[in-house]
């Protein structure tokens, strides 16, 4: 198994093929000027919540702790209506951001749909885990018959807000996105996970049909 520093190539989008379902974004940018970078971001989301009254299709914003080899990243999140929605948000990011990123198009998996992120879960959950795996060719749905059979035991200590998948060259990523209170609670929960036989075969399983994995800590930004 392989930990990667990214695996998205830089100025590339792979698109989703879904249809009639919620379209998602993840945007992974390296500002060179972080500060300057937050102040744009937030400029632009008031402008994006004006023109689609008062519902900014950017759900939140984290930033990469400052202890992590992902070091100054800056993570978007963005949920749509339906793919004209996302062309035109897209274009605005692009006119009004030059710098280095990453991003994927995402569709959400039905036993895990996206269940919102209010502003109590941001207040109470200080800390965040991005997760990103690359499936190995032809075994999406190998990875997923596996992980379903453990995750209902998982989220008896805690569970993601979402798990998504999209498409990634000749494979297909998969994106959990979990909400701890602390780095404390997150250590807690994940040695207590490890105890459990269900969720040992489930990651046991699961990485057989992986060739790679990225976990990154990001803590929210207050926009």
């Amino acid at each position: 198994m392989i930990f990667r520093n990214s695996l998205l190539k830089n100025n590339v989008r792979y698109f989703s093929t879904a249809s009639g379902s919620p379209v998602f974004e993840l945007i992974t940018y390296k500002p060179t000027n972080k500060t300057n970078f937050i102040k744009q971001l937030k400029g632009l989301n008031s402008k994006l919540s004006s023109d689609n009254g008062n519902q900014s299709p950017l759900i939140n914003v984290w930033e990469t702790d400052l202890g992590s080899k992902f070091n100054d990243e800056v993570i978007c999140f963005l949920k749509f209506s339906n793919n004209e929605e996302r062309l035109k948000t897209i274009q605005s990011f692009e006119n009004t951001f030059k710098d280095q990123k990453t991003a994927i198009t995402l569709d959400e998996f039905q036993w895990a749909k996206f269940s919102g992120i209010s502003k109590d879960q941001l207040k109470e959950n200080k800390v965040w885990e991005l997760r990103t795996y690359q499936t190995k060719p032809g075994k999406i749905d190998q990875w997923e018959k596996d992980f379903t059979k453990g995750f209902n035991e998982r989220k008896t200590l805690s569970g993601p807000v979402g798990v998504w998948n999209g498409n990634l060259e000749d494979s297909k990523a998969v994106v959990h996105l979990w909400p701890y209170k602390s780095f404390e609670h997150r250590m807690s929960v994940r040695n207590a996970a490890l105890k459990m036989p269900i969720w040992l075969e489930t990651v046991k399983n699961t990485t057989a049909s992986l060739t790679s994995m990225e976990s990154k800590v990001i803590l929210p930004i207050n926009l």
